[in-house]
């Protein structure tokens, strides 16, 4: 884990200076108080982008695209969504409590207009955008 930790503030940088990045939350996750997960044991990152088509050219680039490469080194395979998308309106950032309660109503309901997931996405008309491997 130790690597892992040893390259975050290297790979925050490189998001925070990617195109179509536009905030990331920083703070502590104990200081949400939000007792669903336990903080000991879940890496919580939210982060707004301006499109999917520039999140999905920083995760597969650089550093992260190695970070990625190696998350099994560091990370337990989990089997239910451990990653949501939804559209927010411009100039606003989601709470960490809206971001898990996001991520719930995937593991719940599946993807739909409201909360959608990397293999099955939605326009922000509500529209499915067709998968493409």
């Amino acid at each position: 884990m130790k690597a892992f930790v040893d390259m975050l503030d290297e790979v925050n940088a490189e998001a925070d200076a990617a195109p179509g990045f536009v905030w990331r939350w920083e703070e502590a996750y104990e200081e949400t108080g939000d007792d669903n997960f336990d903080a000991e044991m879940v890496l919580v990152n939210v982060s707004v982008w301006d499109s999917y088509e520039s999140l999905q050219a920083y995760v597969y680039s650089n550093l992260h695209r190695e970070v990625f490469q190696r998350r099994r080194e560091w990370f337990t395979f989990m089997k239910e969504n451990h990653f949501a998308m939804w559209w927010i309106p411009t100039g606003t950032t989601p709470t960490v409590e809206e971001s898990l309660a996001k991520l719930n109503e995937l593991r719940e309901n599946g993807p739909g207009p409201s909360v959608f997931s990397v293999r099955q996405r939605f326009a922000p008309t509500g529209e499915e955008i067709p998968w493409k491997s």
